[in-house]
């Protein structure tokens, strides 16, 4: 798969996940729900952790990883 689409299609994800979380989040304050605003902060706060987990924790390393396998020649030496 072109390593450039699944970074995107990464960004992407992470972006609209916690874009729609805040729009949540925001009606749920404007209607003075405040189980759904507690909810929806411990949502929010899990959400970013994963992303930031993902993109700097092993999951990175693991695409770098994965992009370094397939950089390597594919014939073997005599």
């Amino acid at each position: 798969m072109n390593s450039t689409a699944t970074l995107y299609g990464a960004i992407a994800v992470s972006v609209l996940t916690l874009i729609t979380f805040a729009g949540c989040l925001v009606v749920a304050y404007l209607k003075q729900d405040q189980t759904s605003i507690a909810l929806l902060v411990g949502a929010v706060v899990a959400n970013a952790s994963t992303a930031v987990s993902y993109w700097l924790g092993s999951s990175s390393g693991s695409a770098k990883k994965d992009d370094t396998i397939a950089q390597r020649p594919t014939t073997s030496p005599p």
